[in-house]
């Protein structure tokens, strides 16, 4: 038997075909006698039958691969058409839904069972259905295919942007049918909306500019231009450029014409850059900065260039001002009498001025060598400084701001020192990190030493002064004092008075001795100390007559110390003498206080029998009420004022300017 392989090659046969060369073959034999057949008819016989019975393997083999066949394109079939992207639907004449993929029912939220029999317009938005029905009706009228974009609904309500593509396709004897490829293009729906919104916002950006853009092809023909770009060339040649024309107008300078070519053939060439160019206007002159750009395809073609200018001449006008105002702030830097200097994050010095060299004695070059740090400094105690008390570190080490240190520095062998007021303030630049200034205070600080000698040998003076004046007042007094002895009455009256005024003043100057500040006393301790000193030399029964103070702390000047006493030691002696006739008990008050304005109330007042109705203290020829008024209103600048209710009262009021100014 010949191998499978060498078998004739048959073609796949209909059971018809094989039935008719079965029976063929089988009239070719007789077999109703068997007998009579012969050995080689039965060989032959045997051979068809084996022939027959491969032909019929081959066919089983041809069907099983056809079924393999089948089975594959079904499977294909499947991927094909219900795994595809897109969804596919075919639709009635109608438009009802005979059949979908699975994409399509995956699309539209459904199952295929259910979309059936339904009609597509079930599954269109609302706003869309008159769309859908001319779109339908341009189908049936010309065949197709056509495409439509409109917005379709799911079953839970939510709608998308779909893409239908639909042909007709006339079937025999069943009427029309629609098949419908549906895609979802919401994504590309939306990213044209985004493209439309960003076109529009780009365009309403460059409209809107005040730079002026504008674009122009190989041939330097304009392609577009802005609103301000078109001003331009209106104020130039007196109307609008339109699309096409060259840029290069006969009423543009010929030198200038040829210049922008030179710019233009830059861009052309495929070179990116700016420029700065002063441009004519009606009425001035101003500076534009132009940004040239090639425009290239995908494809590398330089199809032209695109040009912006944007007006800068506030900017150039600010830089020139900037310019001028670093050279003053050089110039300054170097003429002003402190020394300033930069340091580094290093503690280097980046710049310094010349005032800082004479200051330290060195050069530039020793300056920024960092010779400065090898010398010895000191506090004006005398103790030395350590590298972290220098304000410089103390700036580079994070403080803010140091201010006034004041730093000795012995720069010979003969002990000559230098005194520097340094400052620092740490600053917020990149490289600057503190900024030092610094002070020549040696002539300030020897001054201020012979300032204070000569001040303690004044103080001297001046406390000699204060003691010889009272030890001379106390002369007088006692010269007073003698005089009484011999005197009548009134003439001792009259002396008492007086040694009770001298008394009030050298109390005055006792004080002064007494205290560290020998320009002014306190009113608050001399008062007390006055009262009782009158009180001592005029009162003869302390449980008859009771004195009341209520007194502040009051720093004010020997000018206004003096009069105060005398004009208290007038009141005091008015009231002890004539206040209380009779061995008539009372009271005397006395109250001093600061009101607002530095100005000073001294209050007196007594609850004796007082005076008569219409009494005028001013007009008294009296020496007390004479002194009264002419130490308060004169020599105080103040306002005297008596009144006669319940006794006698005097208020005094006056400034204390005095102590201020000399202090």
């Amino acid at each position: 038997m010949p191998a499978k392989a060498d078998l004739p090659e048959h073609k796949p046969h209909s059971a018809q075909t094989l039935r008719s060369r079965a029976e063929a073959k089988a009239n070719l034999v007789d077999f109703s006698d068997p007998e009579t057949i012969s050995p080689d008819e039965v060989k032959r016989l045997l051979h068809e039958l084996r022939v027959h019975q491969i032909e019929l393997e081959l066919q089983n083999e041809e069907l099983r691969q056809t079924q393999l066949e089948l089975d594959q394109s079904r499977a294909h079939y499947f991927d094909l058409y219900d795994l595809a992207p897109v969804g596919y639907l075919l639709l009635s004449e109608k438009g009802r839904i005979t059949k979908s993929n699975l994409t399509a029912a995956s699309l539209l939220g459904v199952t295929r069972s259910a979309m059936l029999h339904k009609p597509l317009s079930a599954f269109i938005l609302a706003e869309d259905q008159d769309k859908y029905f001319h779109y339908r009706r341009q189908i049936k009228l010309e065949g197709g295919p056509w495409t439509s974009e409109l917005r379709m609904l799911r079953m839970n309500g939510e709608w998308f942007w779909a893409n239908l593509e639909t042909t007709l396709v006339q079937e025999n004897g069943l009427g029309s049918t629609y098949r419908t490829a549906l895609s979802n293009i919401t994504t590309r729906k939306q990213a044209e909306a985004a493209l439309s919104a960003n076109r529009a916002n780009l365009a309403a950006l460059i409209e809107n500019t005040d730079s002026r853009i504008w674009s122009i092809d190989q041939e330097y023909q304009l392609i577009i231009g802005n609103q301000a770009f078109h001003a331009n060339v209106r104020a130039v040649i007196g109307r609008n450029l339109e699309q096409g024309e060259s840029i290069f107008q006969p009423q543009v300078p010929a030198e200038i014409n040829a210049a922008w070519r030179g710019y233009y053939d830059r861009a052309l060439d495929g070179e990116k850059y700016s420029l700065i160019l002063p441009t004519q206007f009606p009425k001035e002159i101003r500076w534009i900065e132009y940004y040239f750009s090639p425009i290239v395809s995908a494809d590398g073609q330089i199809l032209g260039a695109t040009i912006m200018g944007r007006d800068v001449t506030r900017r150039r006008r600010a830089e020139e001002a900037l310019g001028e105002s670093s050279q003053k702030l050089e110039l300054l830097f170097d003429l002003i009498p402190v020394g300033i200097s930069i340091l580094g994050a290093d503690s280097k010095v980046l710049k310094h001025n010349s005032e800082l060299e004479r200051i330290l004695g060195l050069t530039g070059s020793e300056i920024t060598a960092g010779s400065y740090q090898k010398r010895q400094y000191f506090t004006p105690a005398g103790a030395p400084m350590t590298t972290a008390d220098f304000p410089s570190s103390r700036a580079l080490n994070g403080e803010t701001a140091v201010q006034h240190i004041v730093i000795g520095e012995r720069q010979d062998e003969l002990g000559k020192t230098t005194w520097m007021d340094v400052s620092a303030v740490a600053c917020p630049f990149s490289d600057w990190k503190a900024a030092i200034v610094t002070h020549d205070i040696t002539a300030l600080i020897n001054t201020e030493a012979q300032l204070k000698r000569t001040l303690a040998e004044k103080e001297i003076l001046l406390r000699e002064l204060y003691h010889r004046t009272k030890n001379n007042m106390m002369v007088i007094t006692s010269l007073i004092a003698m005089q009484e002895k011999n005197a009548d009455s009134k003439t001792d009256a009259i002396l008492q008075e007086l040694d009770s005024r001298i008394q009030s003043m050298a109390l005055v100057h006792d004080m002064l001795l007494q205290s560290q500040d020998l320009s002014s006393i306190d009113l608050g301790a001399y008062i007390p100390e006055l009262t009782g000193l009158i009180w001592q030399n005029y009162q003869t029964d302390d449980r008859r007559l009771t004195i009341t103070l209520k007194i502040e702390k009051i720093q004010v000047l020997l000018d206004i110390a003096v009069p105060c006493g005398l004009i208290l030691n007038e009141l005091m002696l008015n009231a002890i003498k004539y206040a209380f006739p009779d061995s008539r008990p009372g009271e005397i008050r006395v109250e001093l206080k600061q009101l607002e304005d530095n100005t000073i109330e001294l209050f007196f007042a007594d609850n004796g029998v007082g005076v008569a109705e219409g009494f005028d203290f001013r007009a008294q020829p009296g020496l007390g009420t004479k002194i009264i008024y002419a130490l308060g209103e004169h020599q105080l600048d103040g306002l005297v004022e008596f009144q006669s209710e319940h006794g006698v009262s005097c208020r005094l009021r006056f400034q204390n300017t005095g102590y201020v100014a000399r202090i």
